[in-house]
């Protein structure tokens, strides 16, 4: 029998952050809490199904449709995937507002943030009141200057550089952590982390839990579990 739990939070969306309470910017209304992935090219296509299929598994295991998502682009043209797949191009800027824009950036990322792409991410990060950043979105979101003063982190092979460009900004080595509206992630799976968290703090533990059990997901980690402790640089020095 699987009898894993999902562990309490200590410094990520059940908790506090930068003197805020997380529970107004998360805790939905009684209509669907919709939810838009703005996927950039060279994303990961398990970085985007850990967005998402939380969300469908939460409905099927409510019986309700307590979530609604979209999959926008930034621009309109169709984006390529890390495994060569095309998603349709559907502009972001042509969307009414979502209660929470995900983020999801993989490879190249400074290519992707051109003057008029940050600008595109400005006005939507703007106009959201709860921003996640998943894998590289981190780096996206630094690149927008928007973690000015806030905590963040990113995929664990891009901690050190993210720490090194961006020095205004806090760079942790945890799975997931908010600051403000800000929700940075790693990767895949602590994505995964970070909405189960999200689906308790909404529907509380038991929908959580049965959306951990559908995917045989064990264990699931805090926020504040830490990524690799092995850094790259150092792989690179001994490594060479």
């Amino acid at each position: 029998m699987n009898t894993a739990k999902i562990p309490p939070q200590q410094n990520g969306i059940t908790g506090q952050s930068t003197g805020q309470s997380t529970g107004q910017n998360l805790r939905p209304s009684l209509r669907p809490f919709h939810t838009r992935a703005l996927v950039m090219p060279h994303s990961n296509m398990l970085c985007l199904a850990a967005v998402l299929d939380p969300l469908r598994a939460a409905n099927r295991a409510a019986g309700a449709e307590v979530y609604t998502w979209d999959i926008a682009t930034l621009t309109d043209a169709p984006v390529r995937l890390t495994t060569g797949v095309d998603l349709p191009a559907n502009p972001a800027s042509a969307l009414p507002p979502a209660q929470m824009l995900a983020i999801i950036a993989g490879f190249d990322i400074a290519a992707h943030t051109t003057p008029d792409n940050r600008r595109r991410l400005q006005a939507a990060i703007h106009q959201t009141p709860l921003v996640c950043a998943i894998d590289g979105g981190g780096e996206i979101l630094a690149r927008c200057g928007v973690l000015h003063g806030h905590r963040a982190t990113t995929h664990w092979e891009d901690l050190e550089k993210l720490e090194r460009d961006f020095p205004e900004t806090e760079v942790v080595r945890d799975r997931f952590v908010q600051s403000g509206k800000f929700i940075t992630t790693g990767g895949a799976s602590p994505c995964i982390d970070m909405m189960l968290h999200l689906i308790q703090t909404h529907h509380g533990r038991s929908l959580a839990e049965s959306v951990m059990r559908t995917f045989l997901y064990d264990p699931v980690h805090a926020g504040s579990d830490p990524q690799s402790l092995v850094s790259v640089s150092r792989l690179k020095r001994r490594s060479p």
